[in-house]
């Protein structure tokens, strides 16, 4: 389902948009760090002054001015986490799920209509497309992750001390073993967690897939994926697990962004079929064994005509 985004996008979604923006702005107009603006006058030339001071003084100006920005929106930020942690998050996590699937879209879209006519030796060129429908799952799917981290930010850090401080020879070591544990339960408890039970499940849903098959297809992708959530998050969580757990969703989306793109393009790359498929098979002796070799060549004729239709889609 391609379209307009105004028209694809589901209501969630524009909440969940209005609902971040009145955050801000509210966060914005009632922060009491938020710096004053301030008013820049022309520079007044003296005596003998090249007018290259006069532009370094403008660039100066410029520098300071876009660094007082800068600032007052990390404030702003810092601001919405106080006082609106669970909604800032899940608006943050939404929205970098969504640029990573529509970077994903776009980099495919590219790849695909850049190609050669073999006959005439022309460059056939032509607009991407995004598909709003699977970009607006990711969006839907980055919401609810963005709450599910929050929660498990909270948790692993009591467990981490506790397995720390058992493990840990000295009180002096037992920080560095609470990181090292916590980044292990990340990685190896409660990212295939999440994996199996939303982020690969939802966004199958949402683009059509049968229920029935949604098992299936996660089993035949939570492989690859998993090798590629160690390759990436394993460098970055030993960061993450050293801040205030507050700041974590926030940092972490200095990585998620490219995360993201490439679970979209995982999860946009068909399934193979199964060699066991492909070959013929034996009949079975017995009423029993037919039914049950029946039901069975049923079952996998099902599974590779879903595979092929992936394939051609």
């Amino acid at each position: 389902m391609k379209g307009p985004l105004f028209v694809t996008f589901s209501f969630p979604l524009w909440v969940l948009f209005l609902l971040f923006g009145v955050l801000s702005t509210n966060a914005f107009l009632s922060s009491p760090i938020i710096p004053r603006t301030h008013q820049h006058h022309a520079p007044i030339l003296r005596r003998g002054q090249p007018p290259r001071a006069v532009l370094n003084n403008n660039k100066n100006n410029v520098i300071i001015s876009s660094a007082l920005q800068m600032w007052g929106l990390a404030e702003t930020l810092d601001y919405c986490l106080a006082h609106y942690q669970l909604p800032t998050e899940s608006a943050l996590s939404a929205c970098l799920a969504a640029m990573g699937d529509g970077a994903a879209q776009l980099r495919s879209a590219n790849q695909n209509n850049l190609q050669d006519d073999s006959n005439n030796n022309v460059r056939v060129v032509a607009g991407p497309m995004i598909d709003w429908r699977r970009l607006n799952a990711f969006f839907i799917k980055g919401a609810v992750s963005g709450v599910l981290w929050s929660h498990w930010y909270a948790l692993v850090d009591p467990v981490g001390v506790a397995v720390a401080e058992n493990l840990a020879p000295s009180s002096a070591s037992i920080e560095a073993a609470r990181i090292v544990v916590s980044v292990f339960l990340d990685l190896f408890v409660f990212s295939p967690f999440l994996f199996c039970v939303w982020d690969l499940p939802f966004p199958m849903l949402a683009r059509g897939d049968p229920l029935e098959s949604i098992p299936r297809k996660v089993r035949a992708k939570i492989g690859p994926i998993l090798a590629d959530n160690t390759k990436v998050w394993m460098v970055p969580n030993l960061v993450i697990y050293s801040l205030p757990v507050q700041y974590r969703v926030v940092v972490t989306s200095c990585t998620d962004a490219v995360w993201q793109m490439m679970l979209s393009d995982q999860l946009a790359k068909p399934l193979p079929i199964p060699t066991k498929l492909l070959m013929p098979t034996q009949p079975s002796s017995g009423s029993l064994g037919s039914s049950r070799q029946s039901s069975l060549d049923l079952e996998q004729q099902q599974v590779l005509m879903e595979t092929l239709a992936e394939q051609r889609e």
